[in-house]
């Protein structure tokens, strides 16, 4: 730059040497260019440099006489404050652009991270005037909260929220509280106070959370209640145990002499079947096992749940039944009975007063696509969407104390689910409930009828040697009806417990088969089964083990390890016979 400003100045002293004197002014224009161009600094240096040409120019080539007159002086001053007020405001301008583009930036960065942020963030002033991130048009804290929620406030959300913004103010310390909107939706506000008698709102949505924890707080009633589950039907099963024996002993006896047997006798039997598969369905939800899939034909299962829930529904609705033809799934008979027990149980109860002629529950069942339809629909008062979409969460009910414990819908759901199928509510308050059951469908028919149970003798037309057999169980009547069952045709010796089955085999005896319970006073059947391993391994593969459910973890084990020889309580004479039979020809 003052190679160009002394070049400049020479060519003009050289071109125009009648104006010498002032030929440096013309030089400084090269001055302004320079103080603008660098600012107040780069001017200035311009400045000095153009008047040391100018002097040596003057002095050397032009007019060394006059060397730098006034008029060159207030020139150079001149261009000098104008190039670097000039130059001044050229970089106060760069400067405000370069700000101005990086507060855009911070402003665009701001936003986006209050909008990644899934708390809302609102600033009451001392005015009570909200400033509301990211929307900030919105002015009142009414309205704020009502965008940050996405809920409109009920009265008494928005007086705790103007309480609890007003104790801030008040107590200058951090308060909070939390909303239960519907849907159900939960917020956690929690009101800090700030500068300037302002108070900073954070609004969170802690909805998931709230889930989970419920989920955890269910899933922790519902090992409780297996627990107890597990326990009672271990309790149940006992005396249904000898309550079949017994009468299947009276019936086969009564058969023998008088040739047919009463109906009352045939009914009291099946009700102890159905105490049989309602306590192993209240096992299944204590103990997960894998369930055994089947071709089940629908309309047969409904008339029977329909016959279990007669008595309960008939006096508040009248229950309409209709399927065109046989449709059969594939699913567990049981429980598949057990929901349509449950929703037409629930159905009835859904109506406040006992008007049957008005009441009506609609039972359909019919084939869509691959699936087979159940459907349970009354024309009862309904439910409102917070109640339908919370219908199905365990322990969720809205029936008086005492009426449930709302475990009726969450079972049928998992049932449906477990069978790989898809459990649908639909309801509007006013207008009743249906609630929709989809199946995956079978094709084929079952081989043979799986609702009947045999209580009869294996007869297979061989004949069976007398066997030397142990009965082992603390249950009295069991080790009687056993003794009676199976005394017919095998010598049969009872024991109490463990420890005095296990002096047996001290004292040198030895049986074909052992029936063993599991869980005994003085010695369980878990530590007979150790002793005869340890001291007569070849007594121990002839042990079969009754239970009527495993209560402990160490006894779940040891009957899943022994599966092939477990019979469960309470049984029938085949299924002892055929557990005889098995562990005779394997050993």
């Amino acid at each position: 730059m003052a190679a160009a400003h002394g070049a400049a100045t020479v060519a003009l002293a050289i071109l125009f040497p009648r104006v010498g004197s002032i030929a440096g002014i013309f030089g400084l224009g090269a001055v302004l260019v320079g103080a603008f161009s660098f600012g107040l600094r780069g001017g200035l240096l311009a400045a000095v440099t153009q008047l040391g040409l100018n002097t040596a120019a003057m002095q050397l080539v032009i007019h060394p006489e006059v060397a730098i007159d006034s008029a060159s002086v207030v020139g150079i001053i001149f261009y000098f404050v104008a190039g670097a007020v000039a130059g001044n405001q050229r970089d106060l301008s760069r400067k405000l652009r370069a700000e101005l583009s990086l507060n855009e930036r911070l402003r665009v960065r701001e936003k986006e991270t209050l909008a990644a942020i899934p708390d809302a963030l609102l600033r009451i002033d001392a005015n009570g005037v909200c400033a509301y991130q990211p929307d900030p048009g919105l002015k009142s804290l009414e309205e704020a909260l009502a965008h940050a929620l996405n809920h409109s406030l009920p009265i008494d959300s928005k007086a705790a929220v103007n309480d609890l913004v007003a104790k801030v103010r008040t107590t200058a310390m951090a308060q909070g509280l939390t909303l239960e909107l519907p849907g159900p939706a939960f917020f956690e506000v929690r009101a800090l106070p700030a500068t300037d008698a302002s108070v900073l709102v954070v609004v969170s949505d802690v909805t998931e959370q709230r889930k989970l924890v419920r989920r955890v707080a269910a899933a922790e009633n519902l090992a409780s209640l297996g627990t107890l589950a597990a326990g009672l039907a271990h309790e149940i099963n006992n005396p249904l145990t000898y309550v079949i024996t017994n009468l299947t002993s009276v019936k086969q006896s009564l058969a023998a002499i008088v040739g047919n047997v009463k109906p009352e006798l045939n009914a009291a039997l099946d009700g102890c079947w159905r105490i049989r598969d309602l306590v192993r369905d209240i096992q299944d939800t204590a103990v997960t096992k894998k369930n055994i899939i089947a071709v089940v034909p629908v309309p047969e299962v409904i008339d029977a749940a329909l016959e279990l829930v007669k008595t309960q529904v008939r006096h508040r609705a009248t229950v309409l039944w209709n399927c065109e033809e046989v449709l059969y799934v594939l699913g567990h008979r049981t429980k598949l009975m057990q929901v349509v027990v449950n929703l037409v149980a629930n159905a009835s109860q859904a109506f406040d007063d006992n008007r049957a002629s008005v009441n009506r529950i609609a039972v359909r069942c019919f084939k869509a696509d691959q699936a087979v339809v159940i459907e349970v629909e009354d024309n009862g008062p309904g439910m409102d969407e917070t109640t339908r979409l919370r219908a199905v969460e365990p322990f969720f009910t809205t029936k008086e104390p005492g009426r449930g414990v709302g475990l009726g819908l969450f079972l049928c759901n998992a049932i449906v689910e477990s069978l790989g199928g898809k459990l649908q509510i639909d309801s509007q308050r006013g207008r009743g409930t249906k609630v929709s059951v989809r199946l995956p469908r079978s094709a084929e028919a079952p081989l043979a009828s799986t609702v009947a149970s045999s209580d009869g003798a294996v007869t297979n037309g061989e004949s069976a040697p007398r066997l030397k057999i142990l009965v082992v169980d603390d249950e009295p009547e069991i080790r009687r009806g056993l003794g009676r069952i199976l005394g017919k045709k095998h010598d049969v010796a009872l024991s109490t417990n463990g420890a005095e089955a296990l002096q047996r085999f001290v004292a040198g005896e030895r049986y074909d088969v052992v029936l063993c319970d599991v869980l005994m006073p003085e010695m369980t059947g878990i530590e007979l089964s150790g002793e005869l391993d340890r001291r007569f391994p070849e007594q121990s593969d002839r042990v079969v083990f009754m239970t009527g459910g495993a209560t402990s973890e160490p006894a779940r084990i040891f009957i899943e390890e022994r599966r092939a020889r477990v019979v469960s309580k309470p049984f029938t004479p085949r299924e002892i016979e055929t557990a005889v039979r098995a562990i005779v020809r394997r050993s």
